[in-house]
């Protein structure tokens, strides 16, 4: 899996203290960039706010 990638940025979120012996803890993580394809919604599509449909 690291072979295939060339470079990038990573993302650290700290911990922390552990319990154990004080360390600090923390994650680190590559950052990927995904792009998402929005679709247009149709107008008839969302309900509008208010509306609501009854049965009896």
């Amino acid at each position: 899996a690291m072979k295939d990638r060339a470079g990038g940025y990573t993302r650290i979120m700290k911990l922390g203290p552990r319990s154990s012996d004080g360390s600090e803890m923390a994650i680190l993580e590559w950052v990927d960039y995904i792009p998402v394809a929005r679709k247009k919604a149709a107008k008839g599509d969302a309900p509008e706010a208010g509306a609501s449909e009854e049965k009896s």
